[in-house]
């Protein structure tokens, strides 16, 4: 298991992404991580004292709406929390949950 913190942010809109049944896979000492499961795909990647969450197309049910997250936004997260149900030391695959609770550190829209 594993968390990451960071300063929190006044005045950002605040999002709370949950994914279930997610594989991650360690892709070596550079810290970054890769998460998948049927219909999403990103990385997770640790800088000096913070994690930077670039997404792909990810749609998030919020406040009863859908928020589309567009490619390449960039996330600064206060907290990543990792609920492991199962982890494979052989391969590095973990199984499990994770909940992201983030800032929008960027315009998701130039509108």
């Amino acid at each position: 298991m594993f968390a990451y913190d960071a300063p929190s942010l006044i005045n950002m809109p605040y999002v709370v992404v949950t994914f279930d049944d997610m594989i991650v896979t360690s892709k070596g000492k550079d810290n970054t991580w890769e998460i998948r499961n049927q219909s999403v795909s990103f990385d997770v990647w640790s800088k000096t004292d913070n994690v930077e969450i670039i997404m792909d197309d990810i749609e998030s049910g919020f406040n009863d709406s859908v928020l589309t997250i567009d490619e390449g936004t960039m996330m600064r997260p206060p907290h990543l929390i990792t609920r492991v149900t199962q982890y494979e030391q052989d391969t590095k695959i973990f199984h499990g949950t994770l909940v992201f609770e983030f800032t929008i550190q960027k315009s998701i829209s130039d509108a």
